[in-house]
C-alpha cells in the first residue's frame, strides 16, 4: 500500500509540472515542490510506463524561465529529470555536440552522466517545468568544469 501511495505523489508532481500555466517571473528557477520524499523504493508499471527506484528518492518540481541568450553550461544530473517546454524553444547540445531543439508542447529527459548544455537561441522567453527524481541528498545539477566539458 505504501508504494502505491508514493507513486501517487510522484504522478501528482509530474502532472502538476506538466499542467501549470503560470507566467514567467524571473530568470532563476522557482521551486514549486521542494524535495518531496519517496521514502520507500518504487516499482510500478501501468499502461506501458514503468517507474522503478532502488532506494528512497526526492522529487522536486521547478518552473524556469530562459530569456533569449540564457545558457546552462554543460552539466549532468543524478537520477532522472523530466522537462516539459511550456513556451518558446530550448536548444540542447549533448556530449557528442549533437543539437536538438525542443519547442513548446514537447518534453525531454535528462539522466545520468551524459553531459548536456541548454540554451535559449530564440527571440522570446522559454518557460519550462522541470521534475527531478533524484537520490536522497544528491544535488539537482552537477556543473562540469570547463576542462571537462565537451568542446562544441
Amino acid at each position: 500500500m505504501r508504494k502505491f501511495t508514493d507513486i501517487r505523489i510522484v504522478t501528482a508532481a509530474v502532472i502538476a509540472a506538466l499542467a501549470i500555466t503560470g507566467s514567467a517571473l524571473a530568470v532563476d528557477a522557482k521551486l514549486l515542490v521542494d524535495d518531496a520524499a519517496l521514502s520507500d523504493e518504487v516499482d510500478v508499471s501501468s499502461d506501458r510506463i514503468r517507474l522503478k527506484t532502488k532506494d528512497a528518492t526526492e522529487v522536486t518540481v521547478q518552473e524556469a524561465v530562459f530569456h533569449p541568450g540564457d545558457v546552462v553550461p554543460f552539466h549532468t544530473h543524478p537520477g532522472v529529470v523530466l522537462i516539459a517546454v511550456k513556451q518558446g524553444a530550448l536548444t540542447r547540445i549533448d556530449g557528442d555536440c549533437e543539437v536538438e531543439v525542443n519547442r513548446a508542447g514537447t518534453a525531454f529527459v535528462e539522466a545520468g552522466l551524459e553531459p548536456i548544455r541548454v540554451e535559449n537561441r530564440g527571440s522570446e522567453n522559454a518557460v519550462i517545468y522541470v521534475t527531478y527524481l533524484q537520490p536522497v541528498g544528491s544535488p539537482r545539477i552537477v556543473q562540469l568544469a570547463p576542462d571537462q566539458a565537451p568542446r562544441c
